[in-house]
């Protein structure tokens, strides 16, 4: 992995410390946070998962009519 990657990553081992690179705001509760939503179950998570696979769908449709 280039340093330049590697360099973006944080080891956190407690949620003191993770919240200082993320707010806790956002971070389920199943992980400490206090988001009232389970991961992957918020608004603008569902929305973003239905986004990428209309574009998936779609791309692949694209993909089978240039064959």
């Amino acid at each position: 992995m280039p340093a330049s990657l590697r360099d973006q990553f944080q080891i956190c081992s407690s949620v003191d410390q993770l919240e200082k690179f993320i707010s806790l705001d956002v971070l389920p509760s199943e992980y400490g946070g206090k988001c009232p939503f389970k991961l992957g179950e918020a608004e603008e998570e569902v929305g973003l998962r239905t986004l990428v696979m209309k574009n998936n769908a779609a791309a692949d449709v694209a993909r089978a009519v240039s064959t």
